[in-house]
């Protein structure tokens, strides 16, 4: 019997590790470690539209955003319902206050903590905001931050606005096209 228990454990670490974030629908925070590109994170959701919200727990404006549950809600209702991921990019250096903040308050979506390589990445990258063909040069990397990506991975707003926004809800209406509920 004990045999048997061993490989039906490992039955099942197998099954969780093949399954991919196309197919996971996270009922509350669903943790993402080893990250750190950003082509890396936008491949992981290649055929969706993705939301990110760039945040930290010692950000005040980040965590009255996240906060305000009624947007929350009806923004993961919005997702859920139209294959939206919803990808938080945590600044936080420490991890126990980020996880902490994060259980606390069941943030649906996929969470990621930010390392440095990844941090330099994203300063790199997103240093220059891009609305359409526009680009606006800015210091630093400033938060909260938010992006849509397109179903290939491409950045369609660099600064979209918070979950709340009308903003970001036609831009992601407008990629979903007919698709939309």
């Amino acid at each position: 019997m004990r045999g048997v228990r061993v490989i039906l454990s490992g039955f099942i670490l197998v099954v969780a590790l093949s399954v991919d974030a196309q197919s996971v629908k996270p009922v509350g925070p669903y943790y993402i470690a080893g990250i750190n590109s950003f082509d890396t994170l936008t491949n992981r959701f290649h055929g969706r539209v993705v939301y990110v919200d760039m945040w930290a727990t010692w950000c005040k404006p980040c965590v009255a955003e996240l906060l305000d549950k009624k947007h929350i809600d009806a923004f993961k209702a919005f997702a859920i319902k139209n294959r939206i991921a919803i990808v938080y990019l945590s600044l936080d250096k420490n991890e126990k206050s980020w996880r902490n903040f994060v259980d606390t308050h069941q943030l649906y979506g996929y969470q990621v903590l930010v390392n440095d390589t990844l941090f330099k990445q994203l300063k790199e990258k997103f240093s220059i905001s891009q609305i359409g063909s526009i680009h606006y040069v800015r210091k630093g990397l400033p938060i909260p931050r938010h992006m849509i990506i397109d179903r290939e991975g491409k950045v369609v707003d660099s600064v979209a606005g918070a979950q709340s926004t009308k903003y970001a809800y036609d831009t992601i209406t407008a990629l979903l096209g007919a698709s939309v509920k």
